[in-house]
């Protein structure tokens, strides 16, 4: 974790997209909630939003463990007003055969960014061959993006951005035309 915290807190981000976050997820990341601890390292704000809830594995003694949650999530400086997961056409990781259908782990996150409420969005986006679900991912969050307003996203790669504008090379341009400035 160490290593994350250094990179991400280089970033000199006000608000940052993460993929891949375990939750009490398991043994590789020590059955720990690494989105608060990101958080709480870097004192920024989380919001969390798991692609896949788990009953917890059982407990040889003590107190019932957490869920085990693996998902998406962002972390700001700024405060966070109000956190949806959205359901996103997906492909499942954890059954045999799957198919696409609905699932959560499109999360909106809308922070205040000196008192005005801005949405940001994370996600990940299907990384099998077959675009057919990545397009109907990319579908669903245009469409949901529709309903809900302007807002900055992030997909396939980790999106951060700071004062000087976007900081990092990708953001989802679907969602409403936002476009990176030029950095200063």
């Amino acid at each position: 974790l160490d290593r994350q915290v250094r990179a991400l807190r280089s970033l000199d981000a006000d608000v940052i997209g993460l993929q891949e976050v375990d939750v009490h997820w398991g043994a590789r990341s020590e059955w720990r909630d690494l989105a608060r601890e990101l958080g709480h390292r870097l004192g920024m704000h989380v919001a969390f939003g798991p692609i896949y809830s788990l009953d917890p594995e059982p407990a040889a003694s003590g107190p019932t463990p957490p869920r085990r949650e693996f998902g998406v999530a962002v972390l700001s400086r700024h405060p966070v007003l109000r956190v949806r997961n959205h359901d996103i056409t997906r492909l499942s990781t954890q059954g045999e055969n799957p198919l696409p259908e609905p699932a959560p782990g499109f999360l909106q996150a809308t922070v205040a960014v000196r008192g005005i409420p801005l949405d940001v969005y994370a996600t990940h986006l299907d990384y099998r061959p077959d675009p057919a679900v990545r397009a109907a991912q990319v579908a669903g969050k245009a469409a949901l993006h529709g309903v809900v307003g302007r807002g900055v996203g992030q997909g396939q790669r980790p999106v951060a951005f700071g004062a000087a504008g976007l900081v990092a090379d990708h953001v989802a341009t679907g969602l409403g035309g936002v476009e990176a400035p030029e950095a200063t």
